[in-house]
């Protein structure tokens, strides 16, 4: 089942459930901004950020220790 569906997203409009469609997740920057805009979505704007900020920390330690 895709919970992108057109037929999906009608049954939550129906049973009036909020839904957002957060788009494609592609990248690890898309990722970040994904996770940005849920933050600002829910009211947890500064947790989003620590969360985007530990990935680019753990990106920049992953990096450094590949040839």
């Amino acid at each position: 089942m895709f919970y992108s569906s057109a037929d999906f997203k009608e049954k939550l409009k129906q049973a009036k459930i909020p839904s957002f469609d957060l788009g494609y997740f592609g990248t690890i920057e898309s990722i970040k901004e994904q996770i940005l805009l849920m933050g600002d979505i829910i009211g947890e704007e500064s947790n989003a950020l620590a969360l985007v900020k530990l990935i680019e920390t753990k990106t920049r330690e992953l990096k450094a220790k590949l040839p």
